[in-house]
């Protein structure tokens, strides 16, 4: 393919940039140069590696503009983009409109790594092994099927009681398990069967994906092999009916690719350029089948993008360790903040690199980081009481409406009393909640008003589907369907309904049935939109009569208002909806006298992944040990020497946490754990921080 051009870069920063704004380096404008135009015209294998806030995403984003410009190319091949979240979707289509529909064309994919496997891999593997097309790649509504599979054991029988112990108790100190009553012992059975992961592969159930290792098919126990196949049963079962869990997933997709190894000619017949965002993101089990695919497919270009100190994970069952040493483009320069806030950052990482320092930007004026040293627990709440000070003292309050000040740390609320969590600083903190969930137990938590809504009623319509759906399947309603296979001979098959069967068998069976749930559906809707409650109770009542008296019959079904559906008691907390940003609340006077408010909002450091903060204040917080024991070294700028187990981790926390803000770092720190460091960390002396000591 012929090179990118000058012509082509201005092009798309225009769309991408505001005005004043490139892709060049600072000192190289003139020559239209630098590490971004090196990364957009490159159209070769090679892995992006990129400082914090350094425009990577935006620069890949420049790239797929004026390839799109381009296509169709010469041999009809197109462009794969595998991202974890949909926020580049969002910004691209934000950013060229209807233009970007090019983007999102066959043969062009771009989404999620989790949807390019299940479209790509474990729905045509399903559909050839097992007669089903997937209607549902869901954690929720497989926990509630697996619930039912842990109620429907026989235990006591076929050696289901030995199983039925090892349900009780793993994942359970011996210590833990005696605090809990029975109802919390079943409760945590019924969490581990959910999950359960099946790696048909290799012939074994882990009690977690690619886990420790739970059951296999040729365990020396008779009574483990028979558990082996009641489970195998169970989940081949869900697979014929099209349901399976996010992570079974990527075991169906390893067997088929173990099964067809030529599959990856496929893919480089239809895509000619394969680009991975946030690839630091990406777990053992996603780069597998990446790998797998492409990785040395000579017909394909791979690049990736991504920071591997910003390598965290929620769950450490899922990590990933990518670190390239060759191939690499460098985007060193941050365009988020100053030298200042790079100087003391580029010690704060697993992956240090003498010949890549971090740059910071020299159009940004960041402060000096700073180094709050309190006594421990009975001062800690007092630090964000000095964050909000030095806020002040250093005019970074103005025009607030354009400012994010952060507080963050690696450990919320789940330790002991005595160790410093979030809590501890920030008493009135919880967790965030997750609110994003699409399967519920009740019809209630599904028509809960969504604060930040920006889709208008169509989430609505998507949630009381599913609210449907769900139930039509809890009830045991299926959607009948006759299949031929290839010897001619029929045979009638029950699937889960989804959207499109439920649809097509309403209107099929009569049209009246099809418009009136439409119309229904619409004006539930718009109720819900326009209401002011956060769970309106007409609406609620509403579908449960349509649900009784006009859904249900067409089956000759009956289901009355006594239902477990039926009840009113949301999944969804109230409360933790209203918190989604918990913040701490400062009231001053500016010079005029006039009261002014400032908002301090405190997080966890993974819940702040990918954010840009005015300022930010990193909590010391306990996990085995405190942030200063682990990393000291490297407040001090001492680079990290590949020395320890838990070090690393803390490394990339506080790396992630600590550069997130554009003008002003707070580190937080308790002053027993440095005060014989602290001619090292003075920027007075040896050091590169401010110390502020609130002991003194």
């Amino acid at each position: 393919m012929r090179p990118i051009t000058d012509k082509e870069i201005e092009y798309a920063t225009k769309i991408l940039l505001e005005e004043g704004q490139h892709f060049y380096d600072d000192d190289k404008i003139e020559q239209k140069e630098g590490e971004r135009i090196e990364v957009i015209k490159c159209l070769e294998n090679k892995n992006i590696v990129a400082s914090p806030g350094s425009g990577k995403t935006t620069t890949l984003l420049a790239k797929l503009i004026i390839l799109a410009n381009r296509m169709p190319f010469d041999d009809g091949r197109g462009i794969c983009v595998l991202t974890h979240t949909n926020g580049a979707i969002d910004l691209i289509k934000e950013k060229l409109g209807h233009k970007s529909y090019i983007l999102f064309s066959y043969p062009n994919f771009f989404g999620t790594i989790q949807s390019f496997v299940n479209k790509f891999l474990s729905t045509p593997y399903c559909s050839h092994k097992y007669k089903s097309r997937l209607s549902v790649v869901n954690n929720d509504i497989y926990n509630q099927v697996a619930k039912k599979f842990y109620y429907s054991f026989n235990f006591g029988k076929n050696g289901n009681s030995t199983l039925r112990n090892e349900f009780y108790r793993k994942g359970t100190s011996t210590k833990d398990w005696n605090k809990l009553n029975s109802s919390q012992k079943e409760q945590n059975a019924i969490k581990f069967v959910q999950n359960l992961r099946f790696d048909f592969l290799n012939g074994k159930i882990n009690s977690g994906l690619y886990g420790r290792t739970f059951l296999t098919k040729n365990s020396s126990s008779e009574n483990a092999r028979n558990n082996y196949k009641l489970i195998e049963k169970f989940k081949i079962g869900l697979f014929e009916e099209g349901i399976i869990c996010f992570d079974d997933a990527f075991s169906i997709a390893n067997l088929y690719l173990y099964k067809y190894p030529n599959i990856n000619k496929a893919f480089s017949e239809r895509f000619k350029y394969v680009f991975i965002d946030e690839m630091q993101d990406t777990a053992f089990h996603q780069s597998n089948i990446i790998d797998a695919l492409f990785k040395d497919n000579k017909d394909v270009v791979l690049q990736c993008y991504g920071d591997p100190n910003q390598a965290i994970f929620d769950n450490s069952s899922q990590d990933g360790d990518w670190n390239p040493t060759e191939n690499i483009l460098p985007i060193s320069e941050s365009k988020r903040f100053g030298p200042t806030i790079a100087n003391n950052i580029n010690t704060i990482r697993k992956y240090y690199d003498d010949q890549n320092p971090i740059l910071g930007n020299g159009l940004v004026d960041s402060l000096h980081p700073h180094l709050i040293l309190f006594k421990g627990k009975e001062d800690a709440p007092k630090v964000l009481h000095k964050f909000a000070d030095l806020i002040f003292n250093y005019g970074l309050h103005k025009d607030i409406n354009k400012h994010k000040f952060k507080a963050v740390g690696k450990v919320g609320t789940e330790r002991d009393d005595d160790k410093l969590t979030i809590k501890t600083y920030f008493p009135e903190f919880e967790k965030k909640s997750k609110t994003d969930k699409e399967y519920f137990s009740n019809l209630i938590s599904y028509i809960h008003k969504q604060k930040k809504n920006e889709k208008g009623v169509k989430i609505y319509a998507k949630s009381i589907i599913n609210a449907l759906l769900n139930l039509l399947y809890k009830e045991d309603i299926r959607y009948e369907k006759e299949v031929t296979d290839k010897d001619g001979n029929t045979e009638i098959i029950k699937r889960r309904f989804t959207k499109t069967s439920l649809f097509y068998f309403l209107k099929t069976k009569d049209e009246c049935y099809y418009f009136h749930l439409k119309e229904n559906i619409a004006n539930w809707s718009k109720m819900i939109f326009c209401s002011s409650e956060c769970y309106n109770q007409e609406v609620k009542l509403s579908i449960q009569k349509y649900i009784i008296e006009e859904l249900f019959p067409i089956w000759k079904k009956h289901i009355d208002d006594t239902n477990s559906f039926f009840t009113d008691t949301p999944e969804i907390s109230l409360q933790a909806v209203e918190k989604d940003n918990i913040y701490n609340e400062y009231e001053y006077k500016d010079e005029k006298g006039q009261t002014r408010k400032l908002n301090i909002h405190i997080n966890t450091v993974h819940g702040e992944k990918g954010e840009t903060h005015t300022a930010t204040l990193y909590l010391e917080t306990y996990f085995k040990k405190y942030d200063s024991e682990y990393i000291i070294q490297q407040f001090m700028g001492n680079p990290y020497l590949g020395n320890g187990v838990e070090l690393p981790k803390a490394l990339k926390l506080a790396y992630v946490g600590m550069s997130r803000p554009t003008h002003l770092l707070c580190v937080a720190v308790q002053y027993d754990y440095v005060k014989d460091h602290l001619d090292d960390l003075d920027i007075n002396k040896n050091g590169k921080w401010k110390i502020i000591n609130m002991t003194s």
